[in-house]
């Protein structure tokens, strides 16, 4: 009894130490430098309803180039927002796998997305089990449109909806404002992403249930975002009347940001016709 119990434990510190072993290899060096994309934090100063953001990421993505790497400051008037865009875009694997971000539009043809990520360093891939352990800290970035959705449906291939939601501008100004504020705090003091507890959808649900009168429920279709447009529809939040299959149609605009990449008119042309 002796000899199998010592042996048990013994096994259990093995998978302990290969366990150990193989989160260090798999999450880089904690000295690497953050990847490009994710190598500046964004922050916000708030006046009234003026809004400077800084460290809002615009990269441009030259076929068969490398990433061109910008970032600037950028104000906004909180009053002109007009509208909330629900972006999904897809990643290998599953359908359920899928990423989540928000596009916040104003009154002068801008787009300013918020997305929230596992923030990573050179040498890492983003891996979910990872995300439950605790190894990457909780990024927002922030990024002009174009840059944020030609990094994956131009550069990377994927596909890349937009969905126009059903949002009060107050209420959109709100949300914006509490993301805002949430990134100074990350700024502050970091925090870790988890894949269940604080992801890209579980984040923005959290975010957005502070600024409306009924709060959404999460449940699997928040947790498995793929299917959170599928909720979204269902709960009549986005702007059309369509099935599902027919919205991803319609709301599909990876082609469209392919086709007008370097147009100047770039958010008004993945909107033509939707």
């Amino acid at each position: 009894m002796i000899r199998g119990r010592s042996a048990a434990s013994l096994v259990v510190a093995l998978l302990g130490v290969a366990a150990g072993l193989w989160l260090l290899s798999a999450g880089g060096a904690a000295d690497a430098p953050w990847l490009p994309g994710h190598s500046r934090q964004a922050t916000a100063q708030l006046a009234g309803h003026r809004v400077l953001v800084r460290n809002v990421r615009d990269f441009r993505y030259p076929e068969d180039r490398q990433a061109i790497e910008a970032w600037d400051d950028r104000e906004f008037d909180l009053s002109a927002l007009d509208s909330l865009w629900l972006g999904v875009s897809d990643m290998p694997g599953p359908r359920a796998l899928a990423h989540l971000f928000l596009s916040f539009g104003f009154a002068d043809g801008r787009y300013l997305v918020v997305s929230v990520e596992a923030r990573r360093r050179v040498g890492q891939t983003y891996s979910a089990l990872r995300g439950l352990l605790g190894t990457y800290e909780l990024i927002f970035v922030v990024a002009d449109e174009r840059d944020f959705i030609a990094s994956r449906a131009n550069k990377n291939g994927r596909d890349v909806w937009l969905y126009p939601l059903r949002a009060d501008p107050e209420r959109a100004r709100a949300l914006l404002v509490e993301v805002l504020e949430f990134a100074n705090r990350l700024a502050a003091e970091p925090v870790y992403y988890n894949t269940v507890r604080r992801s890209c959808s579980t984040m923005l649900l959290r975010l957005a249930n502070r600024v409306r009168e009924r709060p959404l429920r999460g449940g699997w279709r928040i947790l498995l975002p793929g299917y959170t447009d599928s909720l979204m529809l269902d709960l009549g939040l986005v702007e059309s009347d369509l099935e599902l299959e027919e919205a991803r149609a319609r709301y599909l605009v990876s082609e469209r940001s392919r086709r007008f990449g370097e147009d100047p008119e770039y958010s008004a042309r993945l909107r033509e016709g939707r």
